[in-house]
């Protein structure tokens, strides 16, 4: 019991951790609902035979680096994010996507010691996106791959944890605005109705985090 009390006094007035440098890997959670994505997988354009399964969700992976300002609880760095959908194929149609990011991350430290606390946003910088429909359906051959669009990106959250050492682990929970739009493939129209033009992934999201502070 005396050795709990001591531990738990160490954590009391333990000094702030003062990392210069972080590296972190993180896995996502996100919650989504692309409905245009969702109503063209599910007819439509792709004839009514196609029947792909709905997308309400989706993991990414990724990693941060963050530097530390210098007399400042104030951490700037980059953080970068992949997501793959699992392909999918429907009456001798496949549907393949997967995209990433990489943005500009900003975080605060409201505590930093033992225990570390505070908002976090990321502004995205770069995007890309594969997205391919190949097949054939009610007599039309589908083959179309996006190679133009528009994104952008954001997230706000609120992340926290523990400083083990070198070692931390965490979590980070909130929203991300995550959006393609202007979709085009190789003849300037990716349906035959020119209908289906963006893809809205925003979102709630929980992130685990492990990493090394140095």
């Amino acid at each position: 019991m005396k050795a709990i009390f001591s531990l738990l006094a160490l954590f009391a007035f333990a000094e702030p951790a003062n990392a210069i440098f972080e590296l972190r890997a993180n896995v996502t959670y996100h919650s989504i609902n692309p409905g245009s994505l969702n109503d063209y997988l599910a007819g439509g354009d792709l004839g009514d035979e196609a029947d792909f399964e709905e997308i309400n969700s989706m993991y990414t992976i990724g990693g941060d680096g963050i530097f530390t300002l210098p007399f400042v609880p104030i951490g700037v760095g980059a953080r970068y994010e992949w997501i793959g959908i699992p392909d999918q194929e429907s009456e001798d149609i496949e549907f393949s996507f997967s995209t990433s990011r990489l943005s500009l991350l900003v975080n605060y430290r409201i505590l930093d010691m033992f225990f570390f606390l505070g908002p976090i946003a990321t502004l995205g910088l770069y995007h890309s996106l594969e997205f391919k429909v190949d097949g054939e359906s009610g007599g039309i051959d589908f083959d179309l791959e996006v190679d133009s669009y528009r994104a952008t990106s954001y997230s706000l959250g609120i992340e926290g944890g523990v400083s083990l050492g070198l070692f931390l682990v965490g979590a980070e929970v909130g929203y991300m605005h995550w959006s393609f739009e202007g979709l085009k493939d190789g003849d300037s129209h990716l349906t035959n109705d020119d209908a289906f033009k963006e893809i809205d992934l925003s979102g709630l999201y929980g992130k685990l985090l492990v990493g090394l502070s140095f």
